[in-house]
């Protein structure tokens, strides 16, 4: 069962809808698989947008959700990027740990102001919810986002 579900979601990965790519990483990183990380590596993107899918995929798989909160600024394409915010707030649930508010975080310090606007979106959502998510928004972490928010309102 794994097995056959660890190929519909490299499939997904693989694949042109970019939602379903993005949800596929979520879980795919969730299976705990270390050879994930290769096989990835090894596929060749046909576009822009699978690179960008197999590029986060690969630092999530490796790293985690931490892991790609603390490369944000290597991810290309404000666009991507974008899209990616949207979709982890679609897939909540599968993205849900305590480094996705560093995630949002770097999304709110992205020189993109549509990512940025984004991640806006994203954490009001959360907060207005009273979601899991608040009990890792420490003192620290409610600094930055004011911070963030603070700067780019100055801008």
């Amino acid at each position: 069962m794994i097995s056959s579900r660890r190929e519909y979601l490299l499939k997904h990965l693989r694949g042109k809808n970019h939602r379903l790519a993005f949800r596929a990483i979520a879980e795919l990183r969730r299976l705990g698989d270390g050879s994930l990380a290769s096989i990835v590596s090894g596929y060749k993107a046909k576009d822009e947008q699978r690179q960008f899918q197999f590029f986060v995929a690969q630092i999530v798989i490796e790293k985690g959700v931490a892991g790609l909160a603390k490369q944000w600024s290597a991810l290309p394409s404000p666009g991507w990027r974008e899209s990616l915010i949207t979709e982890i707030g679609q897939f909540l649930d599968l993205w849900m740990e305590e480094s996705l508010v560093d995630v949002l975080i770097a999304a709110l310090n992205d020189p993109d102001e549509t990512v940025h606007g984004r991640a806006v979106i994203q954490l009001r959502g959360l907060f207005m919810e009273r979601s899991p998510i608040e009990k890792w928004v420490t003192r620290q972490r409610r600094a930055q986002i004011t911070e963030a928010l603070v700067i780019e309102g100055c801008q």
